[in-house]
């Protein structure tokens, strides 16, 4: 119940860090964690370790969006969205970046 999101950051063979998932905790069900993709990166040219596209959203609208909510976060719905027009980051409110 202590988390919400993890967001896992993979070394390119460069030497940089890139965000390559965000993954949503839902639940623990005895020793199993139940996890679900919000965002992911595909490596560019197909090969491991190498550079990853921007993160792009599987479809699916994370549970925690409404605590985000209830803090005074709204994310556009449409950021969830997959596709080829969600290849930027939405603007929630207060200008700041999701």
């Amino acid at each position: 119940s202590a988390f919400d999101v993890v967001i896992q950051i993979s070394r390119m063979v460069d030497g940089s860090r890139r965000v390559t998932h965000v993954t949503e905790v839902l639940r623990m069900e005895s020793d199993i964690v139940t996890l679900q993709e919000i965002f992911s990166c595909k490596p560019l040219g197909g090969a491991a370790g190498s550079h990853y596209d921007r993160p792009v959203p599987t479809g699916i609208r994370p549970q925690f969006a409404g605590k985000l909510a209830d803090a005074g976060v709204t994310i556009p719905p449409e950021s969830f969205d997959p596709g080829p027009a969600q290849y930027r980051l939405a603007t929630v409110s207060g200008g700041r970046q999701a």
